[in-house]
């Protein structure tokens, strides 16, 4: 009788993360996925071609924010541009926090932005060196 009376014993779920969720449900075969490809491709190439872990990070949410917004551009044109509070508030979220992830990757690419530190302090020396 006691057992009967008893709490049921609380089962610990771990959450998955959002981005796990969606990475399952886009496997590489849809127009989605191919979408988010490229644009990741793009702004692999904006960076250099060989993104740090913190631009990696940058630019998979920026690849999923421009996706939420596609598909928020894909409903509003099915509906006729009628968007409810709830969308409007999303979509207007999405956007800034688009441009914030673009505004620290950078909007020049490092062709553009001339030589890192590194590089300017060997090419002064160099030229400090030859001109002795």
């Amino acid at each position: 009788m006691t057992d009967q009376l008893a709490k049921p014993k609380r089962v610990r779920r771990r959450v998955k993360p959002l981005a796990a969720n969606v990475a399952k449900r886009i496997d590489g075969r849809t127009r989605e996925a191919r979408m988010l490809k490229e644009l990741r491709d793009e702004l692999i190439a904006h960076v250099g071609g060989k993104p740090s872990v913190p631009e990696r990070i940058l630019i998979d949410t920026a690849a999923r924010l421009q996706w939420h917004i596609a598909l928020m551009d894909q409903k509003l044109i099915i509906n006729g541009n009628e968007m409810n509070p709830l969308d409007a508030r999303r979509y207007t979220a999405w956007c800034n926090a688009l441009g914030r992830a673009l505004m620290r990757l950078g909007l020049k690419s490092p062709a553009e932005r001339g030589p890192d530190l590194a590089s300017y302090l060997a090419q002064k020396a160099a030229s400090s060196g030859t001109a002795s």
